[in-house]
């Protein structure tokens, strides 16, 4: 209607210049100092409440047929700190506690003792350093994206919805080891100059990034 008409000239071109799809939202990755979204696991200065509420977004990604097994993981910056919160390797989600989750510093170090974390810390590790806007990434190897990234093919733009969330194509990243900070070099890679908070990654899986964990 007359809004988005507004909208549209507003941002100095029209989405139908682009692709078809109508303009992105840029929120998926804005700082948001000063407000609180509702679930933003990120602007919530209680690390017992962080690690809480990881639990509960890796519980999601199996109600949402996102991971199977151990595969996968959602991490979150701790606001204030240099230091994040991931999940241990090697544990189900099922037996996930709020304590397992595991304290590293933006080294990937772990701080807490005890629980090994996942052995993609390091490259979450490596997303939070280069991109400090970042307060949350997950990871998982779900269906429909893992066959893209076993094609090295990112996904086109071919539904407004899809448009609306990403931005435009998501792209696809090199193929990186398992273990290091490769991975994370490589989805950092991926997403320069991408409007896209979700990356592929060929051979692997997918990667998305947000302003929180719930966000991601």
């Amino acid at each position: 209607g007359s809004r988005r008409r507004r909208h549209e000239r507003a941002q100095g071109e029209s989405w139908r210049d682009v692709g078809g799809c109508p303009p992105p939202r840029h929120d998926h990755v804005r700082p948001t100092a000063g407000r609180r979204e509702a679930g933003a696991v990120n602007h919530v200065d209680d690390e017992t409440a962080l690690r809480r509420a990881l639990v509960e977004l890796h519980h999601e990604l199996v109600r949402n047929g996102l991971v199977v097994w151990t595969g996968g993981n959602v991490s979150c910056r701790l606001p204030g700190r240099d230091a994040f919160l991931i999940k241990p390797s090697g544990v189900s989600y099922d037996d996930l506690t709020p304590e397992s989750m595991v304290l590293c510093a933006l080294d990937g170090t772990p701080i807490d003792q005890g629980w090994s974390p996942s052995s993609d810390t390091a490259s979450h590790a490596y997303v939070y350093r280069s991109l400090p806007h970042v307060n949350g990434v997950v990871h998982t190897h779900s269906t429909y994206a893992s066959a893209w990234a076993a094609r090295d093919e990112p996904i086109p733009c071919v539904l407004t919805a899809m448009a609306d969330e990403f931005g435009g194509e998501i792209p696809c990243g090199r193929f990186a080891l398992i273990g290091g900070e490769e991975i994370g070099q490589a989805v950092v890679d991926a997403l320069d100059g991408s409007r896209s908070p979700a990356v592929l990654l060929k051979n692997h899986g997918v990667f998305t990034i947000g302003p929180s964990a719930r966000a991601a």
